[in-house]
């Protein structure tokens, strides 16, 4: 169970900084944030998948071939919206789930890194229908019904949905057909390049464009972390990266005053490559979300989030878990 200190703050702030107290005219383009387990999740993703009317462009490590998700994409396809799905390499189980996809009619893809995004882009053509689901859930069973996960719905929000479009374009570029006529949906969307206005308050950022060893998505939560004044408070499920870790021991070592909040998974407790002990170490506030009582990990609800929030004004989600795997091996996320 999590400590209620840490469960309670980490969703009241996360909701607070995407509802923020708006009007409802700003609401309507404000991002709603779904929790799981059983927070509606796959019910507000259901719910946009059900108003897409052209297109479905989907980048998903895993989905579930039941559930309300998946019915929601047979309901597409049957009134002829066009389901491009781009997953990891297609093998073992992902074989299997491909298969499923391309005979309910989606174009399916693979590439050979491993996809661990959970994003999907509806109807890129139409300026007023355009929306970016995107957080720590795959769409599958375990995410919705066990899992501490968040998902994210965006509507209209052009900046980061036309960086998602790109990383999409770039993904199929570079992916392999694998279901029937995929070869033949291989377009990339072409959309305006965004005023760089719209980047000022929210942006995203891709593993994809690591080059020569570079570090974008660590970069990016090292330099939010260091303008904190008040508050850090970290909700992840893995947090292997000795490059995080040791700038976030050198700002609590620098600013001490900084309240630090760590929540990881139980399954960093007793994995030799996890950094969590030498947080603990240098004195920084680490918990773990436990399920059952015997630290056994594969008992263990997965705390599954990606999240960081500095000073409760900025924050980042995504699908980015804080390792070097994710960083330079899979294709990941963030939205700052």
């Amino acid at each position: 169970m999590l400590p209620t200190r840490f469960s309670t703050a980490f969703a009241l702030v996360l909701l607070g900084l995407v509802f923020g107290g708006a009007d409802t005219a700003h609401a309507q383009r404000t991002p709603q944030a779904y929790f799981s387990p059983n927070g509606g999740a796959a019910d507000a993703t259901a719910a946009t998948i059900d108003k897409a009317r052209d297109t479905i462009d989907i980048g998903m490590y895993s989905i579930s071939t039941s559930g309300t998700i998946w019915e929601a994409l047979k309901r597409a396809i049957d009134r002829g919206v066009v389901v491009r799905v781009v997953l990891h390499n297609a093998t073992s189980s992902n074989r299997a789930k491909a298969a499923a996809l391309g005979n309910i009619g989606a174009h399916v893809f693979r590439v050979s890194r491993t996809m661990h995004q959970k994003f999907a882009l509806i109807d890129a053509g139409t300026w007023y229908r355009r929306k970016l689901v995107n957080g720590s859930a795959n769409w599958s069973t375990s995410a919705d019904k066990k899992y501490s996960e968040n998902t994210v719905v965006f509507n209209r929000h052009y900046g980061v949905f036309y960086s998602f479009q790109q990383e999409f374009n770039d993904l199929l570029a570079s992916s392999r057909p694998i279901s029937a006529d995929a070869a033949d949906h291989m377009d990339p969307v072409s959309l305006n390049r965004p005023r760089a206005a719209t980047k000022r308050r929210e942006r995203a950022v891709f593993s994809s464009w690591n080059s020569g060893g570079s570090t974008v998505c660590a970069d990016e939560i090292i330099d939010l972390m260091w303008g904190a004044e008040e508050s850090i408070k970290i909700d992840v499920a893995h947090f292997n990266s000795r490059q995080i870790a040791n700038e976030l021991i050198q700002i609590h070592r620098d600013y001490p005053s900084i309240d630090i909040q760590v929540l990881v998974d139980i399954g960093e407790y007793g994995t030799s490559i996890s950094r969590v002990k030498d947080l603990e170490a240098a004195g920084i506030d680490v918990r773990y979300k436990t399920y059952s009582m015997t630290f056994h990990h594969p008992r263990s609800q997965l705390m599954h989030h990606k999240t960081v929030i500095v000073d409760d004004t900025d924050m980042i989600s995504g699908s980015y878990n804080w390792s070097d795997t994710a960083e330079q091996n899979n294709y990941e996320n963030l939205i700052v």
